[in-house]
């Protein structure tokens, strides 16, 4: 989405505070990716912390979620899963939308930089 959703993001920050116990001062809107359906924000925390917040309005598939999850706890190393809530789902409903957090991870995507020889092996 490349515009931020009708949302106001006080009900961002509180979702977070109540679902996930993060306590974010700042969440920003990030213009970002191919699917009008989704919305992806950055979140700072009262206590350092950056958060990749993830906004899908629409059909959910449980597995976008899920098996990132799963790779993870199975000790597969570049794979970046979904924080869990308070109540360990791995998304949370926020008015028309669900919201999945995840740790934010400074750096560019694959169209912005070339990947070296290691990382197309790996890749």
């Amino acid at each position: 989405m490349l515009v931020p959703p009708d949302l106001q993001v006080a009900k961002i920050i509180a979702c977070l505070q109540q679902a996930y116990e993060v306590y974010a001062e700042q969440v920003e809107f990030m213009p970002l990716g191919a699917d009008c359906n989704t919305a992806v924000f950055r979140a700072a925390a009262r206590d350092g912390a950056l958060y990749f917040v993830k906004l899908r309005r629409g059909t959910w598939n449980e597995i976008v979620v899920a098996l990132p999850w799963y790779l993870e706890h199975q000790g597969i190393q570049p794979v970046i899963a979904p924080l869990p809530a308070r109540a360990g789902e791995l998304w949370v409903e926020l008015d028309e939308f669900r919201l999945a957090l995840y740790p934010y991870v400074e750096g560019c995507s694959a169209i912005e930089g070339d990947l070296s020889e290691r990382q197309w092996v790996e890749f």
